[in-house]
């Protein structure tokens, strides 16, 4: 795992010297199913974050890498489970939501959520949250 971060991070590094900005800009990241991470593409969506955002994934390219992988894969599963949605957001929030139905916690899992968030309940009891707190929990 350790070697496969510290090619691509040299691989990144290497690109960011090259002369050849064109050659650098088609270098594939990323394969998913078949679909291509290109460099041109991590570099217009990390362009296209909100200045805060982008700040931080500046220095963390790998963690937006990281982050763009998730979310292709995650616009593949809705589009193979044929889940609709006007946007790639909403894709991914469909898919969240349709998988979220069918996740059953247990009363002992809820109840250990309030425990170790019992002092943002505002002195609520768990009685008084239970009902609130499957969602969190799921």
């Amino acid at each position: 795992m350790f070697k496969r971060w510290a090619i691509l991070i040299f691989g990144i590094s290497f690109l960011a010297g090259c002369n050849k900005k064109t050659d650098a800009l088609n270098v594939v990241l990323a394969e998913l199913n078949g679909e291509r991470v290109t460099m041109k593409e991590f570099d217009k969506e990390l362009n296209n974050l909100p200045p805060q955002q982008k700040s931080i994934y500046e220095s963390d390219k790998i963690g937006f890498l990281e982050e763009l992988i998730i979310r292709k894969i995650l616009i593949q599963e809705a589009k193979r489970k044929n889940i609709e949605g006007s946007s790639d957001n909403i894709l991914i929030q469909n898919l969240i939501e349709s998988v979220i139905d069918t996740v059953r916690v247990s009363e002992a899992e809820i109840k250990n959520f309030y425990e170790e968030h019992k002092n943002e309940f505002g002195g609520r009891t768990f009685g008084s949250t239970r009902y609130q707190l499957e969602p969190m929990v799921k």
